[in-house]
């Protein structure tokens, strides 16, 4: 049952609603599940082969990227001509299902006479892998992976009714739009911007191109980097240096042919190198650490100062001082983001201290380190160090 949710008058609302499908059940044989009232879709519907799924393509990938999760659960989902089947009509009935709730979001809305002064934004996390290039999931630096759907409805007059916009949007951009829609400012430590110009027709100076990195320290997932621009497609494997990938997006959308060993391209390429090693290293602004402890204990904690510093002679760097926000959190997985000499987050709420008294308590560098006081360590990445809290 969908509640009205602006019963106080006539005061603003912002509802957020993250629907966990279209997600599998990793651990269930079915994978997908779906409302009862989805069970007849799709079911006399002959989904078409996925693109790139000819085994020659998957056998010409290098090791690494066989033996990868993408490729283990291609296993539990696609690896047969019925299961496909089966297994994406019930992932679009997933879809479907979500689709059926923001209806009835919408249908509420009319109800309660605020249709026409509500934007709806709708957009995802990631994209999916349905069996192309022999795989299943996301992780990855292809556009199946990276694009996401991203649809605005405003019932403001002149807000671009009908229109579809080429300019690179990100999900990064979803929060100065907001705050622009409600006419707020957005802070500076912001890295996106409001997609209001365009959305108005207004000249813009927009992006070019933009930077995707997934860095999670998992030994079945490939860490990747690219840099794409409206055209071109460079990824790389920090983990795997030997092997590259470069696209013409325009001649080759679908990304099969990966031109990074051609002759012609090696002027292109490098270029491509040059530009995403200076975003990593100066564009965004990011110091990267990514941290395994001993054990972890979650807990608020407020005004708690980290001083860290490197525990061998040989990974000298200078002592900072680095406060800890409220909401800061330490993760033993993910890469964290130090911006303006705090602590910040990887999304997730709360706070994380370690369970060690401080001055024992020893922490191992995954992830690239940039600090001020040194040109940016890339490329390669950082060899795993060894630094202790003090």
């Amino acid at each position: 049952m969908i509640t009205p949710w602006n019963s106080s008058g006539n005061r603003p609302f912002c509802l957020s609603l993250s629907f966990w499908a279209p997600h599998a059940d990793d651990g269930s044989e079915e994978q997908y599940f779906w409302p009862p009232d989805c069970d007849a879709l799709y079911r006399d519907t002959q989904i078409p082969e996925p693109d790139l799924s000819d085994p020659a393509f998957f056998e010409a990938l290098p090791e690494f990227l066989k033996r990868s999760l993408n490729r283990t659960r291609w296993h539990w989902r696609f690896d047969g001509p019925q299961k496909y089947q089966q297994m994406v009509q019930g992932y679009y009935r997933m879809i479907s299902g979500v689709d059926m709730v923001i209806g009835r979001l919408m249908a509420e809305l009319e109800r309660s006479g605020e249709a026409e002064n509500t934007v709806i934004i709708l957009t995802s996390d990631n994209g999916y892998f349905l069996g192309e290039r022999g795989f299943a999931g996301k992780w990855l630096m292809h556009d199946l992976s990276l694009r996401i759907p991203l649809i605005m409805y405003d019932p403001t007059p002149g807000r671009g009714e009908g229109a579809v916009r080429n300019e690179m949007a990100l999900n990064i951009d979803l929060p100065p739009t907001i705050l622009d829609l409600a006419g707020l400012p957005a802070p500076e430590a912001m890295q996106g911007r409001s997609l209001l110009p365009l959305i108005e027709g207004r000249p813009a100076d927009w992006r070019e191109e933009f930077v995707s990195e997934h860095l999670w320290d998992n030994p079945d997932i490939p860490r990747s980097e690219c840099l794409r621009t409206d055209r071109w497609k460079y990824i790389r494997y920090p983990d795997h240096p030997e092997y590259e990938e470069l696209y013409d997006l325009t001649e080759d959308p679908a990304e099969s042919s990966n031109l990074s060993r051609e002759p012609g391209q090696a002027s292109r390429i490098q270029g491509l190198r040059d530009r995403l090693a200076r975003r990593l290293g100066t564009g965004y602004n990011r110091r990267y650490i990514g941290m395994k402890t001993l054990s972890l204990s979650m807990m608020l904690c407020i005004g708690l100062a980290l001083n860290i510093v490197p525990a061998t002679p040989s990974a000298a760097q200078t002592a900072r001082k680095l406060p800890l926000p409220e909401r800061g959190f330490i993760s033993s997985q993910q890469a964290e983001t130090w911006e303006q000499g705090l602590i910040c987050g990887n999304g997730t709420i709360g706070a994380s201290v370690l369970s060690h008294p401080l001055d024992e308590t020893v922490l191992f560098s995954h992830e690239r380190l940039f600090l001020p006081e040194r040109p940016p360590l890339m490329p390669p990445h950082t060899a795993p160090r060894l630094f202790e809290i003090r």
